[in-house]
C-alpha cells in the first residue's frame, strides 16, 4: 500500500509542477501585456519612429531603379544618346545602378558606333539621371554623361563626327 502511496505522491507532483509552470507561463505573458499596454509611446519615440520611417521611405525612392529591368533601361539610354547627340553605343556588359554619390547607371566597355563602324571604345560609362522622376520609368530623364578613359580610332572622315558633335 504504501508503494502505491508514493507513486500517487509523485504523479501529483509532476501534475503540480506542470500545473505551477503553466500558470507561471500565463502570469508572466499578462505582466508583458500590461507592461506593453502602460507603456503608450511617448513624444520621444513617436520622433525617433518617424524619423525611422522617413530614413526607409527616402532610401527605397532612391533604391527604386534597382529594381528595373536593365535591358529597357539599356535601350533607353541608348535611344537618349542617340537623340541627343547622334551618337550610337554598344553595352559589351550589363549595366549597374549606384546610388552615391549621385544616382547613376554605370558599365563597361561601351563602343561608339558611326555608320556602322566602332570608332571609340570606353572602358568606363557613366550617366547620371535626374531624381524627380524614379518612379516613373517613361520620364526617366538623364542629365550627364561620362565617358572614361575612351580610346577613338580617328581617320579623316571621322573629324566631322567630332565638329558635329562639339557643335551642339
Amino acid at each position: 500500500m504504501q508503494k502505491h502511496n508514493s507513486l500517487a505522491k509523485k504523479i501529483k507532483r509532476q501534475i503540480l509542477s506542470a500545473n505551477n509552470s503553466i500558470e507561471n507561463y500565463f502570469y508572466q505573458l499578462k505582466l508583458f501585456i500590461i507592461k506593453i499596454k502602460k507603456s503608450k509611446l511617448n513624444k520621444d519615440n513617436k520622433v525617433f519612429l518617424g524619423l525611422g520611417v522617413l530614413f526607409i521611405l527616402i532610401l527605397s525612392y532612391f533604391l527604386l531603379p534597382t529594381i528595373y529591368n536593365k535591358d529597357l533601361i539599356s535601350e533607353k539610354i541608348k535611344n537618349q544618346i542617340a537623340n541627343r547627340y547622334n551618337i550610337e553605343i554598344k553595352f559589351n556588359e550589363k549595366i549597374n545602378y549606384s546610388l552615391l554619390p549621385k544616382p547613376s547607371f554605370a558599365s563597361k566597355n561601351i563602343s561608339i558606333i558611326q555608320d556602322k563602324k566602332i570608332i571609340g571604345s570606353v572602358e568606363n560609362f557613366k550617366i547620371y539621371i535626374s531624381i524627380k522622376n524614379l518612379f516613373s520609368f517613361k520620364s526617366f530623364d538623364t542629365k550627364n554623361i561620362i565617358f572614361e578613359k575612351t580610346d577613338f580610332n580617328l581617320k579623316k572622315k571621322d573629324l566631322v563626327f567630332f565638329h558635329n558633335l562639339l557643335d551642339i
